[in-house]
């Protein structure tokens, strides 16, 4: 089975600008358990609202 996780566009706080590229960590776990039971799984992000405009 495949399982796609998508991180939804949200505004950054000036002070996390260095961690903007890293995925949500509930993701990340969410991830970790469903490969432990041999689920496809991938990690995207929201791009398409940037290409809509």
């Amino acid at each position: 089975m495949k399982i796609l996780l998508v991180e939804t566009k949200f505004p950054v706080p000036p002070k996390n600008k260095n961690h903007k590229d890293i995925f949500p960590i509930g993701l990340l776990k969410l991830a970790a358990m469903y490969k432990v039971r041999r689920y496809r799984v991938k990690l995207i992000r929201d791009e398409l609202t940037k290409k809509r405009l």
